[in-house]
């Protein structure tokens, strides 16, 4: 039943999103031959400008609906008068919670993937076209360098990178589970319920920033969303210590958000 909702979420925001995608791949393919043909004859800069503009914005609309639909799915589905008809499927609250962050996480890395192969798509566009022999011997010793990299004497640096991945992920996913909580405290309010959201997000915010405090003081080295924040030495097996606490520290956080959320939804919820 899990995989089912599942399936069922993603289309949903996908939907969306995906029209998104497409506009970001289409405006930075039209962009990058634009610019090209901007260098070759000149009087096209007000189109690429406004061009570049529109490529901006629609990767601001891509971040923006990401996190909009991360959190309202939640809140409307689970919170909002829809609850009454995902309450009554045979499955489990963990299972909807689950759901609609395993959901979340997955649009967010997708949108970080489009955004990345968007750029990779006015890369080549604009590049292909200045190919030489000098510019193809200078791709040749890069991937060069990639494939020795590659190499098993590099396997330590390949697996510190897996594991920033995965560290940006679970941050990702502590984020959600931290809204999720704060909107299940928040909703227990009779009135402002919003506002009650917002502020128990603050104060859990706070209680996260002392338990890592305390962690740092007792020599747990960790990081915050992509910010180094006490590490000890710069080598390799410093900086796999240190994702790896980020890591669990980041499992044991969504955990407890889970479950406070899941109690809260259980046996507190007012769909009124």
């Amino acid at each position: 039943m899990l995989s089912k909702l599942f399936k069922y979420e993603v289309k949903a925001v996908g939907r969306i999103m995906l029209p998104l995608y497409g506009a970001s791949f289409l405006s930075a393919l039209v962009l990058g031959a634009m610019a090209f043909f901007n260098e070759q004859a000149a009087g096209m800069d007000v189109p690429v400008a406004t061009l570049a503009i529109l490529y901006t914005l629609i990767h601001l609309a891509i971040v923006i609906m990401t996190g909009v639909l991360s959190v309202t799915r939640f809140y409307n589905n689970l919170l909002g008068t829809e609850g009454y008809l995902m309450f009554s499927l045979p499955v489990g609250t963990p299972a909807l919670i689950a759901t609609k962050m395993l959901s979340a996480v997955f649009w967010s890395f997708m949108s970080g993937v489009a955004g990345v192969l968007s750029a990779l798509v006015f890369g080549l566009t604009y590049g292909l076209p200045h190919l030489n022999a000098e510019a193809i011997e200078q791709l040749r010793s890069l991937l060069s360098e990639i494939l020795q990299r590659l190499r098993l004497e590099h396997i330590q640096e390949i697996g510190v990178f897996f594991l920033i991945l995965l560290t940006g992920i679970f941050a990702v996913a502590g984020i959600l589970a931290r809204i999720y909580a704060a909107l299940a405290i928040g909703h227990q309010w009779s009135s402002h319920r919003i506002l009650g959201a917002v502020l128990a997000f603050i104060g859990l915010e706070i209680v996260e920033n002392w338990v890592r405090i305390f962690l740092a003081n007792a020599g747990t080295n960790t990081y915050s969303l992509f910010i180094l924040e006490t590490l000890d030495g710069s080598t390799i097996g410093g900086m796999t210590t240190a994702l790896l606490s980020t890591i669990a520290v980041s499992a044991a956080a969504i955990l407890l958000y889970g479950v406070i959320t899941g109690i809260l939804l259980d046996r507190r919820l007012n769909l009124e």
